[in-house]
Order: structure tokens, then C-alpha cells, then sequence
């Protein structure tokens, strides 16, 4: 009979149309059988596409030499080896090493990649334009030579980490953007540091304010009165107003202000001086005697929204004029850390 074995091992004798079932003899059948074996051994231990390697125990697809126990290598297809499933939207891949008491799993769902190790879910990369979602921990290790084992990039001018705990009910947002470090809370932005490292949110708050008139009758007897500095020269983050007097503090933390008075109600007038604190006077360092020009610099550690102004006491005299001199007269300070 006829083969599609190689030539080389197609020794069966090809019946004539004479002969019968019965007419071959017994060394005949043993030598056909004896072929068939050897050439199916030839196309599956020596002959490409499939190749079996008995000794090492390995499978070639497409090579001779396997190296793996699959060994799959296609010499022009982008795409090796493709694996389908009937299961309507997952294909698996399972493995188990020989030692290990569990598998994990790899494949898709869907349009999604999953990668389920205990037969549980630990991550998923969404279809395009999705996020990655991971369950449990990623560890990135660094290798010798490369500082950078976790490298985050988007094809656009931001690049953010959201991060949400179990009893949260909004996420907090730390990236990138434009070259700046950002940080957001409650999708507020909270903090930002410009790639020259300067903390610009919260703003550098600062102000700068003095008497754009000389004021008349001003009642020094009312402990609790900020001096009216009403014209602002400088107002760095908005957070003083001219017409109260009164800086906003944006932020929680250390403050640093300095304030000079000018009266002419008497040489020896102005006696004390202190910060008025959410309606309150509050400690303030007392330095140098009485006159008619009085400062000083002080700093104090405030919390986001107290009210802050300055009172000058002019020991009992009660009214006294507050005078506009740009050099003698003014009220300024800000966010120092």
C-alpha cells in the first residue's frame, strides 16, 4: 500500500489486484507493522512541526531542539502559540510548580487580562484606556545598576496615584503634573511644589498694608481693636483685608508678622502692643519704652482660619490720632512655615 511516510521508510509491498486479506504472509505483516511504527516515529521524534524528545522529557513545536517542557517556536508569525477556550468569556492558562500545594492562573476575560493566583483574583488590566486593578500588594525590585524600580508614565501632562483606604469616602491623589509635585484630598488640590521646589499651594501667603490717611480719634482703650492698616501693597494669597484690618490664616502652621504705629498724641503716648487673635489679645513681646513710635516682630503658631490684627495701647489716654507714614505706619507678615 501507499504512504505519505517519507520515501526513505515506505518498504510495505503495495497489494496487486490479486491478491487478498488473507494472501500476505506472516513475515509480511510483521515488516508492515515494523514500518508503520518507525514511520510514525520519524514524523514525531525527527520531523518538525512536532517533535518529541524522549530523554529530556520536553515537546517541540515547530523545533527539533525544545528546551522548555513546551517549547513552541514559529519561525514567522508574530504570534507563537494561541490557546482557546469554549467557556463563554474566560480562557485560562493554569500552572503549578512541582513542589507547590496550589496553582495560579493567567488569561482573559473577556477583553481583560486576569491574573488569578489561589484561583483568586489579584490583578486585572482593563481594556484600553482603563486602569489597572490590583488586589493585594505590588513589590518592585530594583536591579543593579537601575535606581528607578517602579516607573509611572501617561501620554498626557499629568500622572497620578489614587490611593483609598477601606473606611474612606474620598480618595487622595498624589502626581505629577507638568513638572510639579501635587497632592489632593477630597479632589481639592491641598499642596503643590514647582519643579524649582518651591511650595506654591498653599500659597507663600504674605501682605503688606499701611494707613493710606491719617486716622482721628482712634480709641486705644479697646483691647480687642485692630489699627485699620487699609491700604494693602502687597497681598500674596488674598488673605488680608483692608477694611478689617484682619489677615486670614490659609493655612496651619508658624507666622511671623512685624507692626510700627506713628501717633501724634503725644511724645510718650504708645506704651504696648500686641496681636489681636480671633477677637482676643493674645501674648505678644513687649521690647523698648514709651514714644510716640511704636513695633516690634512676633511669631506665633496659628490655625487655618484664625483672624489676626494688631492694637496699640496708649496707656489710658484713650483716643488717640494714628498717623500715615509709610516708614512708621504698617502691618506685614505671612506663612513662614
Amino acid at each position: 500500500m501507499t504512504t505519505n511516510f517519507p520515501s526513505s521508510i515506505d518498504n510495505f509491498t503495495n497489494p496487486t489486484t490479486s491478491d487478498t486479506l488473507a494472501s500476505v504472509s506472516h513475515s509480511a505483516q510483521h515488516a508492515d507493522v515494523n514500518d508503520a511504527v518507525e514511520a510514525i516515529e520519524t514524523a514525531l521524534l525527527d520531523g518538525a512541526p512536532l517533535h518529541i524528545d524522549d530523554a529530556n522529557e520536553r515537546v517541540g513545536i515547530g523545533t527539533t531542539t525544545p528546551d522548555r517542557g513546551l517549547h513552541v517556536d514559529s519561525p514567522t508569525a508574530a504570534v507563537s502559540a494561541k490557546f482557546t477556550s469554549q467557556h463563554p468569556t474566560l480562557g485560562l492558562i493554569e500552572v503549578e510548580g512541582g513542589a507547590s500545594t496550589s496553582t495560579a492562573q493567567v488569561g482573559v476575560d473577556g477583553d481583560d487580562i486576569v491574573f488569578r493566583p489561589l484561583q483568586a483574583e489579584r490583578m486585572r488590566i482593563d481594556s484600553p484606556l482603563k486602569p489597572v486593578q490590583v488586589s493585594g500588594r505590588i513589590k518592585a525590585t530594583g536591579i543593579s545598576g537601575n535606581s528607578f524600580p517602579l516607573e509611572l508614565n501617561t501620554n498626557t501632562t499629568s500622572c497620578r496615584i489614587i490611593m483609598k483606604d477601606a473606611n474612606s469616602t474620598s480618595s487622595v491623589v498624589v502626581g505629577s503634573e507638568t513638572n510639579d509635585l501635587i497632592i489632593r484630598t477630597n479632589n481639592n488640590e491641598r499642596m503643590r511644589i514647582d519643579s524649582e521646589g518651591n511650595l506654591t499651594t498653599p500659597t507663600s501667603s504674605w501682605f503688606h498694608a499701611r494707613l493710606s490717611a491719617t486716622v482721628s480719634s482712634w480709641n486705644s482703650n479697646n483691647q480687642t481693636l485692630a489699627v485699620p492698616y487699609d491700604s494693602v501693597v502687597r497681598n500674596i494669597g488674598n488673605d488680608y483685608s483692608g477694611s478689617t484690618g484682619l489677615y486670614t490664616v490659609p493655612v496651619a502652621g508658624r507666622y511671623c508678622f512685624t507692626a510700627s504705629l506713628y501717633t501724634t498724641s503725644g511724645s510718650s503716648s504708645l506704651e504696648q502692643w500686641w496681636f489681636v487673635i480671633n477677637g482676643s489679645r493674645a501674648e505678644t513681646p513687649i521690647i523698648g519704652g514709651n514714644g510716640n513710635i511704636k513695633g516690634g516682630t512676633g511669631v506665633i503658631y496659628l490655625g487655618a482660619g484664625d483672624s489676626v490684627g494688631v492694637h496699640f495701647w496708649a496707656g489710658g489716654i484713650g483716643n488717640i490720632n494714628l498717623q500715615a507714614s509709610s516708614l512708621h505706619t504698617f502691618f506685614m507678615g505671612g506663612l513662614i512655615s
